[in-house]
């Protein structure tokens, strides 16, 4: 039984090689996608590619993404493709360069095919539904002359969403219901305009689900999330929704859009979900306690060091 780590980085991110490392082994493989320059892909590349006990480094250069968008859910489905390309793996987990392993890759592969074996599972993916209902912005066609800078990105919106951001009313990252609120349409890389929806636009297509991006998938599911056409169809209903990366999975696989839901545990392998805290030492001792297989975000200056921790207690 093989493990694909399929681990998705931005810029020059000097943890990728101790997480590789970490990870070896006879069974693992592995594919990076960098949203970075070509040098350096092809400088990460060769770095990675030099140590010889790593049965399969694949080094790809992704798509260019903003944080938030729909280019990071449409980079995501970019790589189950791509992995499909990739043989003799038998489940895929994705990763961040933030992302610490807890336990050992040998212990992770055993636990995937016993889970796979003993219960037919096919995937672990965190998910909720939406307990209230959100309401769009009204209607209107207000020109788009104010920017607002948010998080790592720039709005560009009317002045009634501007104040609104201003005073802390209209916060996407934090209120998963200001998400679909209105249209974030991607006009250049971390750059957004906030559209509001008419009336017919506004409907969702399905009950919303929310959850992390964090997840394992059995080979069999990639292959047929990667050829049926309905995927597309989620795909292109959430591509102008901020954060879509984290209801992409949960919309597909927790509904009976795909059948698949009976074979889906409703969680990940991240200590906690696998949320955007950072981790400090009392939340990275919880973690190695925990049954969970990840934990994240560690800072890229402590990573080594936690990292040497998380080994020793494999």
């Amino acid at each position: 039984m093989t493990t694909l780590f399929a681990i998705q980085a931005h810029g020059d991110m000097p943890q990728i090689a101790p997480l590789v490392d970490a990870l070896a082994g006879p069974r693992s493989r592995f594919l990076v996608t960098l949203d970075s320059p070509e040098e350096t892909v092809a400088r990460i590349g060769k770095q990675l590619r030099a140590y010889s006990t790593w049965d399969v480094v694949d080094v790809a250069q992704s798509r260019p993404v903003s944080w938030g968008g729909g280019s990071l859910t449409q980079a995501m489905f970019d790589v189950l493709k791509r992995a499909m390309d990739i043989p003799e793996w038998d489940w895929i987990v994705n990763l961040s360069a933030h992302c610490m392993p807890l336990r050992s890759p040998d212990h992770l592969a055993r636990f995937l095919e016993r889970e796979h074996r003993e219960k037919g599972r096919l995937a672990f993916c965190n998910a909720f539904n939406l307990k209230r209902d959100y309401e769009p912005y009204a209607w209107s066609d207000a020109p788009l002359d104010q920017e607002r800078a948010y998080a790592r990105i720039v709005f560009r919106c009317d002045a009634e969403i501007a104040s609104d951001i201003d005073a802390g009313r209209f916060d996407p990252a934090r209120d998963v219901t200001h998400r679909r609120k209105v249209r974030f349409m991607e006009v250049g890389k971390n750059l957004f305009e906030v559209h509001r929806m008419r009336p017919k636009e506004a409907a969702p297509v399905r009950p919303p689900r929310f959850g992390r991006q964090w997840v394992a998938l059995h080979r069999s599911l990639v292959d047929r999330i990667v050829t049926d056409p309905r995927t597309q169809t989620v795909l292109d209903d959430l591509i102008t929704c901020f954060i879509s990366d984290e209801s992409f999975f949960q919309e597909l696989l927790m509904t009976d859009f795909l059948g698949v839901s009976d074979f889906v545990a409703a969680r990940n392998l991240h200590f906690q979900g696998g949320g955007a805290r950072p981790l400090d030492e009392a939340r990275f001792q919880d973690a190695l306690e925990s049954p969970a297989f990840f934990a994240r975000k560690v800072p890229a200056d402590q990573f080594e060091a936690y990292l040497k921790i998380a080994r020793d207690h494999w």
